[in-house]
């Protein structure tokens, strides 16, 4: 007698986290998160997105509840609006005829909609680029062309290292630290002049609180990225730059990188 065969295991499905697509409707690719906020509105708010976003902003007066993460979802939701009023679709017009007999889909669509956690994974790009990082990236970059060398020059060899959709961990940061570590070697050279270096400096500094900011550290993991001028001579020279660009600024700091990028 032959030994026994055991039927093969079905395959896993991949976990969905929300911003993965779910289904073309009208011409346009929308998303889970798409389909779980509409789903909430269909059964819960009798197809209103109006009550799901004051649900939304009242707890932001909540102590307990995570702002960063009410915030992603508010700003998905205002993205969400948009691309319903161009194709010219209601939330009903979204969810599936049959989605009301399937209680185990409409428990998770309550379920994601409603939990306080957001992990970098889950995000849609609306989810990250939240009003308040808008705003943030305007104020360290909106005046930037009135400076004395525009950092523009240098913007791109620093923000990929940090501008990530990924939520970077400590552990993460300590690659982060060292990459960004390598650029500032690289970029700054002894053949520049003070306000280029000090331009270059200010990059590198205004990486550090995203890093931190995600991170919860005073310090990035357990090293410091040293973006301070080397000798006396230099930082004389680069302190004199540095005060062309506060007189623009109107302000003591450049950034909230610039007392570290400045090395004062």
């Amino acid at each position: 007698m032959g030994a026994a065969v055991s039927p093969a295991a079905a395959p896993r499905r991949p976990p969905v986290f929300g911003p993965e697509p779910w289904a073309t409707v009208a011409g346009q690719e929308w998303c889970h998160w798409d389909l779980w906020f509409c789903m909430v509105a269909v059964f819960d708010h009798g197809g209103d997105l109006e009550p799901l976003e004051a649900t939304f902003v009242a707890g932001l007066k909540d102590p307990l509840w995570g702002r960063d993460g009410i915030e992603a979802k508010l700003s998905h939701l205002a993205d969400l609006r948009t691309r319903l009023a161009e194709v010219g679709l209601s939330p009903d017009g979204l969810v599936p005829p049959d989605a009301g007999t399937d209680k185990a889909l409409i428990a998770k669509a309550r379920r994601k909609v409603a939990d306080r956690g957001l992990e970098g994974r889950a995000m849609t790009p609306a989810m990250v680029d939240t009003p308040r990082a808008r705003l943030t990236r305007r104020v360290r970059t909106g005046r930037w062309s009135a400076f004395p060398v525009d950092p523009a020059r240098f913007y791109r060899s620093f923000r990929r290292h940090v501008e990530v959709k990924d939520y970077i961990s400590k552990g993460r940061s300590f690659g982060v630290v060292r990459r960004l570590e390598e650029r500032l070697r690289r970029l700054d050279r002894d053949d520049l002049g003070a306000a280029e270096r000090v331009s270059i400096r200010c990059r590198a500094g205004g990486c550090a609180p995203s890093i931190w900011r995600d991170a919860g550290l005073p310090s990035i993991g357990t090293r410091q990225l040293d973006v301070r001028c080397r000798n006396p001579r230099e930082r004389s020279q680069r302190c004199a730059c540095a005060s062309d660009f506060q007189r623009i600024r109107g302000r003591r700091t450049l950034t909230v990188g610039g007392a570290i990028a400045l090395g004062i």
